[in-house]
């Protein structure tokens, strides 16, 4: 579950049904359900001003997403196995992700139709990797 940054009434959940959901809380209601992940979601989260959102899968996808749309906006292909978190920075410039397979993987998503895939990637991990997080740009 997470808050949608700029709407207080609103949070969005990801599920092992493969959806994720928009809630309205005052209301108690689903507004949309998106779909498009091959497994459940493991992760999901806001960007900063709450115009995307990013998902993580064990179908090792990242996957970019307009939650006022439900559209998926693009994919990140990174992982080649499960995807266990994916996170923005505090200006919503890079996503990070991280899985089962050992890799950190960094992309640009200024130009979300084009990302530059992996501007950083680290496979030097002897164990999978589970979480991730930015420090503040401050």
């Amino acid at each position: 579950m997470v808050l949608d940054p700029k709407d207080i009434n609103r949070l969005a959940t990801g599920s092992h049904d493969k959806t994720i959901k928009i809630w309205d809380i005052e209301l108690l209601k689903c507004l949309n359900t998106f779909e498009g992940h091959d497994k459940g979601i493991w992760s999901l989260v806001y960007n900063h001003d709450g115009s995307m959102m990013a998902s993580a899968s064990p179908d090792t996808k990242v996957k970019l997403w307009d939650p006022k749309s439900g559209k998926c906006i693009n994919t990140l292909y990174g992982h080649s196995m499960f995807c266990y978190k994916a996170v923005f920075d505090s200006e919503s410039v890079s996503v990070a992700s991280v899985g089962a397979d050992k890799m950190l993987n960094i992309w640009d998503v200024r130009m979300t139709k084009n990302p530059k895939m992996r501007v950083f990637s680290n496979g030097e991990s002897n164990h999978c990797l589970i979480n991730c997080d930015f420090m503040p740009n401050d």
